[in-house]
């Protein structure tokens, strides 16, 4: 089915998770929309202006849904009752399966090229390039390969510290006997348990802002907040304070509206809005001058995606100003938005090594 809106949707170089994410929160809208979800959000770009329309894209995802899932062929089929969501929901959890297993090759090809050694060096110079050296680090990854054991691989054998590293998506290798057992015996509270498979979840923003329809909009089961309870994301983590932090600092995260709620949380716990808490974001860029234009172009994108974040939270402060958080973190020096060039690992073609 995602294949299906792959075909449809125009390519764009700068693709991103957080489109993929999108792309399934149009289709689930499109597919449930006559059992009580409101109608997509209308923001995908075809690949056919004229061919490839909002309406022949609807008619295409609702036939082969109702093919294959409910077995008619009449595509104003309406009924979508809540066996036939949990099918759904259950075709998206084998591709992320699929997914799961793609990763865990990819990261073994990658390990013979040095993938964990430019990890290390990437946590390193994060570090090195903080303002103050501070007593503890935590880590909220939304990375599925490099887990619990990176973190242990880290104090053990590079004499770095970091107090818990927790991956909120889940892991590749969840379903690895020789991960599980390990990840059990480094974490008694998790012992005899399963551990959590790589999840894709839509913004719950929208839905939740409904009220008349928040209670019976069946794409709930597809939102992030349920798919981190459902996929028991927690049996890997450690309880975590974001009280008192000194530094945040965001490297690699498209800040895309769906993780919105995360930040949030965070932001609540260090009361950003009258803290002293610094904020760094690494917006991605090569650092070579050939390359000095698309950087900016970069640059000033990513700036524009800090900026909503922010203002965002701001806006669910009772503070009068909330609103105004940006100017008021920048006339701090608490706002910083650095280029990636200045700690990304290089291979040997120049490029960042993912």
């Amino acid at each position: 089915m995602f294949l299906i809106a792959k075909n449809y949707l125009d390519d764009v170089d700068d693709l991103q998770w957080q489109d993929i994410e999108n792309i399934i929160y149009n289709v689930v809208s499109i597919i449930l929309e006559n059992s009580g979800a409101s109608n997509f959000t209308d923001d995908l770009i075809f690949k056919n202006k004229i061919r490839d329309t909002k309406e022949n894209f609807e008619k295409e995802i609702r036939r082969f849904t109702y093919t294959e899932f409910i077995n008619t062929n009449d595509v104003n089929y309406v009924r979508f009752n809540t066996r036939n969501t949990v099918v759904l929901l259950n075709e998206l959890k084998k591709f992320e399966r699929i997914f799961a297993k793609y990763i865990g090759r990819e990261v073994k090809k990658a390990n013979c090229n040095g993938y964990s050694d430019n990890a290390v060096n990437l946590v390193k110079k994060l570090l090195k390039s903080n303002p103050a050296r501070f007593a503890s680090y935590e880590v909220l990854s939304f990375n599925y390969s490099l887990d619990e054991r990176f973190r242990v691989y880290l104090k053990g054998w590079k004499r770095i510290n970091i107090d818990s590293w927790s991956n909120i998506h889940g892991i590749a290798e969840y379903d690895d006997k020789k991960v599980i057992d390990y990840l059990n015996e480094i974490n008694p509270n998790n012992r005899g348990k399963e551990l959590p498979a790589p999840i894709f979840g839509i913004d719950n923003h929208e839905i939740l802002e409904d009220k008349n329809k928040e209670e019976n909009d069946p794409r709930i089961i597809f939102t992030k907040p349920y798919r981190l309870i459902d996929n028991r994301v927690n049996s890997i983590r450690k309880t975590s304070s974001y009280k008192n932090l000194d530094l945040i600092t965001i490297y690699g995260h498209s800040l895309g509206e769906a993780d919105y709620s995360y930040f949030e949380t965070i932001f609540d716990d260090c009361n950003l809005y009258h803290s002293k808490t610094i904020v760094q974001f690494y917006c991605y860029c090569t650092g070579k001058k050939e390359d000095k234009v698309e950087d900016q172009i970069g640059r000033r994108k990513y700036i524009k995606s800090v900026v909503n974040l922010l203002t965002d939270y701001g806006q669910t402060l009772s503070e009068k100003h909330g609103e105004n958080i940006v100017n008021k973190m920048i006339l701090e020096n608490r706002l910083e938005v650095l280029p990636s060039s200045e700690v990304d690992p290089k291979g040997s073609d120049g490029k960042k090594l993912n």
